[in-house]
């Protein structure tokens, strides 16, 4: 056996295991690396409150909706850490953040539900020192 033949020349590719180490290593170097980090997580763009409906807005964690002096609702950005996280279509004092009270809704009704009264502010978490009475 020719001790020659097993030698790649300079204008041929490397040939044998070693050429298929070769190419195969950065493959699987990469693929540690990107296995190895968080994998990105791949979700359509939130909504701007503004965007979203009274419904949606009241499942939101991030928005909240408001009854306006001017009547009617809108559903912005939490003005407060004390509503940020909280689902209004859901109000429970133990998912007020600290420091914070559950103002339970007063005549409110959403737009899915037949109720007695309606046109009332909707449940909202507030600072403890900012009363809380809803009134």
């Amino acid at each position: 056996m020719d001790p020659r033949r097993d030698v790649a020349r300079r204008d041929q590719q490397p040939v044998g295991v070693l050429a298929f180490l070769c190419c195969l290593l950065p493959i699987l170097l990469a693929g540690a690396a990107c296995s190895s980090a968080p994998a990105a997580v791949t979700e359509a763009p939130v909504a701007r409150c503004a965007e979203l409906g009274e419904l949606a807005c009241l499942d939101s964690t991030e928005c909240t909706l408001r009854l306006q002096e001017a009547g009617g609702y809108a559903c912005t950005e939490p003005e407060s850490d004390c509503e940020l996280g909280f689902v209004q279509s859901k109000p429970k004092e133990i998912d007020c953040a600290s420091g914070c009270t559950l103002v339970p809704a007063h005549c409110y009704c959403a737009p899915d539900v037949d109720c007695f009264c309606g046109g009332g502010p909707p449940a909202m978490c507030v600072a403890e020192d900012a009363g809380g009475d809803g009134e």
